[in-house]
Protein backbone atom coordinates (compact mmCIF):
# COMPACT_ATOMS: atom_id res chain seq x y z
CA UNK A 1 0.00 0.00 0.00
CA UNK A 2 3.26 2.22 0.92
CA UNK A 3 3.90 1.92 -2.83
CA UNK A 4 0.73 3.05 -3.91
CA UNK A 5 0.53 6.05 -2.31
CA UNK A 6 4.28 6.67 -2.90
CA UNK A 7 3.29 6.14 -6.96
CA UNK A 8 0.16 8.55 -6.36
CA UNK A 9 2.14 11.31 -5.13
CA UNK A 10 5.13 11.10 -7.67
CA UNK A 11 2.93 10.33 -10.46
CA UNK A 12 -0.34 12.54 -9.78
CA UNK A 13 0.31 14.67 -7.09
CA UNK A 14 3.68 16.09 -7.88
CA UNK A 15 2.50 17.40 -11.56
CA UNK A 16 0.20 19.33 -9.93
CA UNK A 17 2.58 21.55 -7.07
CA UNK A 18 2.87 24.61 -9.23
CA UNK A 19 -0.91 24.43 -10.76
CA UNK A 20 -3.67 27.07 -9.95
CA UNK A 21 -7.08 25.91 -9.49
CA UNK A 22 -10.30 28.25 -8.90
CA UNK A 23 -12.49 25.54 -7.68
CA UNK A 24 -12.44 22.30 -6.14
CA UNK A 25 -14.13 20.64 -9.16
CA UNK A 26 -11.12 21.59 -11.66
CA UNK A 27 -8.73 20.56 -8.48
CA UNK A 28 -10.43 16.69 -8.41
CA UNK A 29 -10.71 16.86 -12.43
CA UNK A 30 -6.61 17.44 -12.64
CA UNK A 31 -6.76 14.26 -9.88
CA UNK A 32 -8.71 11.97 -11.85
CA UNK A 33 -6.94 12.43 -15.13
CA UNK A 34 -3.83 11.60 -13.06
CA UNK A 35 -5.37 8.57 -11.87
CA UNK A 36 -6.39 7.85 -15.09
CA UNK A 37 -3.04 7.96 -16.79
CA UNK A 38 -0.99 6.01 -13.98
CA UNK A 39 -3.99 3.27 -14.03
CA UNK A 40 -3.12 2.95 -17.73
CA UNK A 41 0.46 3.38 -17.75
CA UNK A 42 2.03 -0.54 -18.87
CA UNK A 43 3.08 -2.84 -16.07
CA UNK A 44 7.19 -2.97 -16.02
CA UNK A 45 7.40 -6.59 -15.02
CA UNK A 46 4.18 -7.80 -16.28
CA UNK A 47 2.03 -7.43 -19.59
CA UNK A 48 -1.14 -4.66 -19.32
CA UNK A 49 -1.82 -2.07 -17.06
CA UNK A 50 -3.91 -1.90 -13.50
CA UNK A 51 -6.88 -0.45 -15.84
CA UNK A 52 -6.67 -4.11 -17.95
CA UNK A 53 -6.26 -6.10 -14.85
CA UNK A 54 -8.82 -4.66 -12.81
CA UNK A 55 -11.07 -5.13 -15.98
CA UNK A 56 -10.59 -8.76 -16.13
CA UNK A 57 -10.73 -9.67 -12.40
CA UNK A 58 -14.29 -7.16 -12.19
CA UNK A 59 -16.62 -10.37 -13.06
CA UNK A 60 -14.88 -12.30 -10.05
CA UNK A 61 -15.49 -9.43 -7.33
CA UNK A 62 -18.77 -9.60 -5.11
CA UNK A 63 -20.31 -7.37 -3.34
CA UNK A 64 -19.19 -6.25 0.11
CA UNK A 65 -21.46 -7.86 2.75
CA UNK A 66 -24.22 -4.85 4.25
CA UNK A 67 -22.81 -5.60 7.71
Amino acid sequence: VEERVRAVQNWVLAPLRNEHFTSLATLNEAIAKGIDELNDRPFTKMTGSRTERFQTERAHLRPLPEV
